[in-house]
């Protein structure tokens, strides 16, 4: 796989992502080959940990009239770390979520966990400072307020824990650059011996697919944003070949570290669009080579610095109007030029 390809900032993909698995593709599995009502028994008595949001703390921003019809629901998704004596609860991982029931899109938004952003109550600092300060409620409203959003529901998940997952499928199979490799190691040593003799396609264990996905000194955390979904759709497609007599142990063990704001009703209808629109996947982060920005320190603090009104109105258009971040700026220099003519 060529890795410039890879690390495009956006692109369609007719596979399910496995970010979907925490919110939907779980349940469906359950559905498809157990009954509705075992999804039901799986969530209420022994399945996913629930969190109530309060909406009116969560600075929603009304969607325009001419969105409501469609019907979109945005989910805040994060990835969380364990390591909470390093990275004290920040949420690692930070993606907004749409859902297009009438045509079957899903599209998957990353921001930068190093966004420079106004957390409501603690000033400007990092976005994933957010977790850490007031759990998945102040995550969902500094991404509201920030980027002008609707978000009422989240999905976390504890990513060290997919570890276990990824044991079970029998690991993953990566391409790894020979920079990616030296950090690879670096980072493992760590904690294990479980290093990389060379580079190129590569088969890797959970902890190793783990430490993958962390890497970001090689290059940057756009890159390993890139990587994290990366590592989520190889996993997704590694399920997809396990034997359904496997699902119940996948599930018993994924379901007790995703935290969620979701209904069960929610849910079961998130799910009906997996199985009856066979969706499309389209996903993209921020920023990115089409907004201007920066990196660099704000006082002791790593950030990345761009416009959030642009930036907001980049994802808006990409949700509701379909319009992919690449072709944001000649949009607007066509409205501009059909205005001034």
């Amino acid at each position: 796989m060529n890795k410039n390809i890879r690390r495009r900032h956006t692109r369609k993909k007719k596979r399910r992502n496995l970010l979907l698995e925490f919110i939907v593709i779980t349940f469906s599995i359950v559905a498809v080959f157990f009954i509705l009502a075992f999804a039901v028994f799986m969530f209420t008595i022994g399945g996913l940990n629930k969190e109530n949001l309060s909406t009116e703390n969560l600075s929603v921003n009304e969607v325009a009239d001419e969105y409501k019809d469609m019907k979109i629901k945005n989910i805040a998704l994060f990835g969380t770390d364990s390591r909470e004596n390093i990275d004290g609860g920040r949420s690692d991982t930070i993606i907004i979520a749409s859902v297009n029931p009438k045509n079957g899109k899903i599209k998957l938004i990353s921001i930068a966990r190093d966004t420079y952003v106004d957390i409501p109550g603690h000033g400007q600092t990092k976005i994933n400072h957010a977790y850490a300060y007031g759990g998945a409620e102040l995550a969902v409203k500094t991404l509201n307020s920030n980027f002008g959003l609707d978000i009422t529901d989240f999905v976390s998940v504890n990513f060290d824990q997919l570890t276990e997952i990824i044991d079970i499928l029998g690991g993953v199979d990566v391409e790894i650059t020979e920079d990616e490799r030296q950090e690879f190691n670096r980072i493992i040593a760590e904690t294990t011996n479980e290093t990389l003799s060379e580079s190129g396609m590569v088969h890797l264990n959970g902890a190793q697919t783990l430490c993958y996905s962390r890497i970001r000194k090689s290059d940057s955390d756009d890159a390993r944003t890139e990587r994290q979904r990366e590592v989520l759709e190889l996993i997704f497609d590694k399920m997809l070949d396990v034997s359904p007599l496997q699902y119940p142990s996948i599930v018993s063990k994924l379901m007790p570290y995703v935290t969620t704001s979701l209904s069960t009703d929610e849910i079961l209808q998130l799910s009906s669009v997996v199985i009856t629109k066979n969706p499309t996947m389209e996903t993209c982060g921020m920023p990115n080579e089409y907004i201007e920005h920066t990196g660099g320190y704000i006082g002791e603090i790593w950030c990345y610095s761009y416009d959030l009104d642009t930036a907001s109105d980049m994802i808006k258009k990409f949700i509701y109007d379909d319009i992919p971040f690449s072709e944001y700026n000649s949009t607007e220099d066509t409205n501009q030029e059909t205005n001034t003519n």
